[in-house]
């Protein structure tokens, strides 16, 4: 089957949009999608401060917004193939905001075809790890700020890049297939944030977070987080291990 082709409308008439918009599409709402899921946490400080929520609670802001999401994947599975991909689409972009570009969707959507889609991903969780593990122990505010800005580039590569290995490993995996791994991955966006929230808060209360905190000169709200963030670091050390038994799988299936 020709992706290229031009598809034909309910008159016999060749559409003017092809495979080629549908794609670009695509790779718009990956973009829309980190936006809107980025946007609410450049608050969560001003959250903090003008209503007074603990990091459990700021924790629990992102587990109801994955558990949203986490319905509507669930009511995707059966209810896309009934009404279309198009119309499902569309329907997903009338609640996403418009704006700036994610760079590293952006960069995955241009040059993802020429990457080795495994290795990407076990780097992205190297870095991620690498990331998290200066973010918690530098020394220098700046530092740790710019840990973060790079996560957010490691981060940014691990969705598309797992849904494209796996439609390359299960080209007939359709509708459901992708229906499931976007509840796990929602699953993992939602209990991950709301974890690194409770450790925080229970740090806090620790004899030895106290009495870090006391030799130290850092207040017991940033050992707290800085806490909750190591614990974090569980998850990219997850992919980078489920990433490499998959390459060993994969050579031995080749061998065999």
């Amino acid at each position: 089957m020709n992706n290229t082709a031009s598809p034909k409308t309910a008159g016999g008439r060749p559409s003017r949009y092809t495979f080629q918009h549908t794609l670009h599409a695509c790779y718009t709402g990956y973009i829309t999608q980190a936006i809107v899921n980025n946007l609410a946490p450049l608050l969560f400080v001003i959250f903090q401060q003008q209503y007074g929520l603990t990091f459990e609670e700021v924790g629990r802001l992102i587990l109801l917004n994955f558990g949203t999401q986490i319905i509507v994947d669930v009511i995707s599975v059966k209810l896309v193939d009934k009404i279309g991909y198009r119309a499902a689409t569309v329907a997903a972009h009338v609640f996403a905001a418009a704006g700036l570009i994610g760079l590293g969707r952006l960069l995955f959507g241009l040059k993802g075809q020429n990457l080795n889609l495994p290795n990407v991903l076990l780097l992205s969780g190297i870095l991620c790890m690498a990331c998290y593990f200066v973010t918690v122990f530098s020394p220098s505010p700046i530092l740790s700020l710019l840990a973060c800005a790079v996560c957010g580039l490691s981060v940014s590569l691990m969705w598309p890049g797992t849904l494209s290995m796996t439609a390359a490993r299960f080209p007939a995996g359709g509708t459901a297939m992708f229906g499931v791994m976007a509840i796990c991955g929602d699953m993992g966006a939602s209990a991950g944030p709301w974890l690194t929230g409770v450790i925080s808060d229970f740090a806090q209360s620790t004899p030895a977070i106290q009495e870090l905190s006391e030799r130290t000169g850092e207040s017991l709200t940033q050992l707290g987080l800085k806490s909750g963030l190591l614990v974090g670091i569980l998850f990219p050390v997850l992919l980078a291990v489920g990433v490499i038994l998959f390459k060993a799988c994969y050579r031995r299936l080749q061998h065999d």
